[in-house]
């Protein structure tokens, strides 16, 4: 599926979409430091974080086994490209396409379809908010994760607006109801404000703390529906 620009495929459990998604995770770190708002997700890179790779795999590995078999967790990833037209030595994660062009991985996202990230639906101070996201009709898909690759500059420019496009065009299509996501409180909180641009509305702000980092999360539910 393409929009605007940017053409969406499924992930699989390529090398190329094993380094597309860590190098886009990296590059967004330094992006969020540069801005302000390094507390989202920390400082440590990938190759910092014990078991990330095969975190990463794992996470290709369900969504594929979903996407083909309809088995297991219902999660999908999704990778944004866009055609490239150059032939700069830029370092940038590339792959050629089935009709033998050479497309620049820009972004990814990770959406659940009737289902919510563990960190909100375990949350023991959010059970209404949940059985309310739950009894969504036609069912809901939640955006669990989404990076741009900041390496690619102006031609990454719009992809995160895209994906959302995407994930909101893709649950309408399955008669679903709404579009949920979750959203640091934070830093310059203009996070924040890009979401409510793009529609969505606060469902509840929530509090948690983070196993793996430490410290404590601030976050905040939202909803565009559909």
């Amino acid at each position: 599926m393409s929009v605007s620009r940017f053409t969406f495929r499924p992930g699989g459990t390529s090398e190329v979409d094993i380094e597309a998604i860590m190098k886009a995770f990296d590059s967004t770190l330094i992006h969020l430091e540069k801005t302000g708002n390094g507390e989202q997700w920390g400082t440590k890179s990938t190759a910092e974080r014990e078991g990330y790779a095969d975190g990463v795999k794992e996470d290709l590995e369900i969504s594929e086994a979903w996407r083909m078999r309809g088995e297991g967790e219902s999660k999908l990833v999704i990778m944004a490209e866009i055609l490239d037209t150059s032939d700069a030595k830029d370092g940038l994660t590339r792959r050629v396409a089935d009709d033998g062009t050479l497309r620049i991985q820009v972004g990814n996202m990770e959406m659940y379809e009737n289902c919510l990230s563990d960190h909100v639906a375990d949350h023991p101070d959010l059970q209404p908010s949940v059985d309310e996201v739950k009894s969504t009709p036609g069912g809901f898909l939640y955006i669990n994760f989404l990076t741009s690759d900041f390496r690619a500059g102006n031609l990454s420019k719009g992809v995160g607006e895209a994906m959302i496009r995407y994930a909101q065009e893709y649950a309408k299509q399955r008669g679903m109801g709404a579009l949920y996501l979750d959203a640091w409180i934070g830093g310059t909180r203009k996070l924040l404000e890009y979401y409510e641009r793009l529609g969505f509305q606060k469902v509840v702000d929530f509090t948690f703390e983070r196993k793996k980092t430490g410290g404590i999360w601030n976050g905040r539910v939202y909803k565009l529906a559909l």
